[in-house]
């Protein structure tokens, strides 16, 4: 069956891919920006561990360690301060008081990172997830979006121009859905196409409210593509009594 999407969800699905694909765009946008800014702005220089910690974060799957340190760092008369969170292979390797080594932005020397192979693999690992999740969200999202803008045109089409067909409804059922088990309900219904074959069918879900004013054995208003007896929907506003 062709179900149309209702244009409030419709609507908001895609306000909330436009938004998370903002947000993936935006994360990509400002790695490929840093990368760019240390390849052709930045200079080496060496600087002076001053504390190492750990801190240890909780989530869902359990705990995590995040390796910290705190150095400075001089460039002509000015030394810089700064802290930073790394893997553990770079955090084993140094202590309070060793030379870290240190990339900052020529035109804004506390703008750094720390220079470290182990450092370059993880940055550059993380650049190819977020690349990677980026490329998924626009394909998937796009391919979604037009997927269910044809779906809804194609049934407008067959609500303006298709074979009416006499369904009645054989059940009303519900989904429980969300976290609150809330009652979703929907209508089973069957009729027969042009060819005299039947067919059965699932409307969306109904408005809450609706599934009081329909019953089993109600007529509802089923149509159908004339070349295509698989393509059909229901009007659900020409309920008859």
């Amino acid at each position: 069956m062709i179900r149309a999407v209702p244009y409030t969800s419709l609507w908001l699905g895609t306000l909330l891919w436009v938004v998370v694909s903002g947000i993936v765009l935006y994360a990509s946008g400002y790695q490929l920006h840093e990368n760019y800014l240390f390849a052709h702005h930045s200079a080496p220089v060496t600087a002076t561990v001053e504390r190492r910690y750990t801190t240890i974060s909780h989530g869902r799957h359990g705990s995590t360690t995040n390796y910290h340190l705190q150095y400075h760092y001089q460039v002509g008369n000015v030394i810089a301060d700064a802290r930073t969170t790394v893997n553990r292979a770079t955090y084993v390797t140094v202590g309070n008081g060793s030379s870290l080594p240190v990339l900052y932005i020529t035109t804004n020397i506390s703008h750094n990172r720390v220079n470290t192979p182990a450092e370059d693999s993880d940055r550059t690992r993380t650049l190819d997830v977020t690349l990677g999740l980026t490329a998924i969200d626009l394909i998937v999202g796009t391919c979604v979006m037009i997927y269910y803008v044809r779906r809804n045109r194609l049934n407008r089409e067959l609500l303006a121009r298709g074979v009416p067909c006499a369904g009645v409804v054989t059940r009303v059922d519900f989904d429980l859905v969300g976290k609150t088990r809330t009652a979703r309900y929907y209508l089973i219904f069957s009729f027969r196409d042009q060819q005299g074959g039947e067919q059965t069918g699932r409307t969306w879900y109904l408005k809450p409210g609706d599934e009081m004013h329909w019953r089993e054995q109600m007529p509802v208003s089923v149509f159908c593509d004339s070349r295509d007896a698989k393509k059909f929907t229901v009007d659900l506003t020409r309920r008859e009594v």
